[in-house]
């Protein structure tokens, strides 16, 4: 394990080393216009009510939040709701960061977060779930269309509480590479990588953020404050 982490660590510190010309970093952006959503998109029915609402004071740890809400429709219905960011094919790392506060854990199945790059002819897609029903994330593999577990342990949060979540990925040798989940300051390698999807899309640079409702639709609340990505 200490040498996977090793080689985790230099190919993270070998994009430090390349021009940061193609480096951004975004923050708040829950707060940001232009936002999309959908639900039958995330692969199953149409759920009766999926909301995002914008310019929340409280519960927020900087008096910003934005709300996301599922409820309704067929059994295990998804709430899906993306960005995109920027137009840069030259980034190879990428740091999602955020905090989220759920209101009723036991009503969701699990929630799904993402950073995507689109760039020469293979969508590379770095979506992540905690599955609340399994107790264990996931990392997706685009190539094959399906979850892989990574083994690393994901609990229902409490409820009426903020986790502080971090993933890092990176684009190299032709895969979308999953390096790490930190969760409230404990960081966990993921060592996972797969080959992208192939898209006649190029050059784009999002992030998505999912609810998955359980057999019932039972209502339930997701509040994300301090979003954040970097790329280099």
């Amino acid at each position: 394990m200490r040498l996977q982490h090793a080689a985790v660590t230099i190919l993270l510190l070998s994009g430090l080393t390349a021009a940061f010309a193609g480096s951004a970093t975004f923050t708040s952006i829950q707060t940001m216009t232009s936002w999309k959503s959908c639900t039958t998109c995330a692969g199953t029915g149409q759920a009766s009510v999926f909301t995002m609402k914008q310019a929340i004071a409280t519960p927020s740890l900087d008096g910003h939040s934005a709300e996301f809400f599922i409820s309704g429709g067929p059994g295990f219905s998804k709430g899906l709701w993306w960005r995109r960011m920027s137009s840069d094919t030259s980034a190879t790392h990428f740091v999602l960061d955020m905090n989220y506060y759920m209101d009723r854990p036991a009503a969701s199945q699990g929630l799904e977060f993402a950073a995507n790059q689109a760039v020469n002819g293979g969508w590379y897609k770095f979506s992540t779930q905690c599955s609340f029903a399994k107790g264990v994330w996931s990392a997706w593999d685009s190539k094959n269309g399906g979850w892989v577990s990574t083994g690393i342990p994901c609990a229902r949060p409490s409820a009426y509480t903020w986790t502080h979540a971090r993933f890092e990925y990176a684009r190299s040798g032709g895969k979308a590479i999953f390096v790490s989940i930190t969760l409230n300051g404990v960081k966990h390698y993921a060592n996972k990588s797969f080959y992208p999807q192939s898209t006649s899309a190029s050059g784009s640079v999002g992030i998505h953020f999912q609810l998955n409702g359980n057999r019932n639709m039972d209502p339930y609340g997701v509040w994300v404050d301090q979003m954040a990505l970097n790329y280099w």
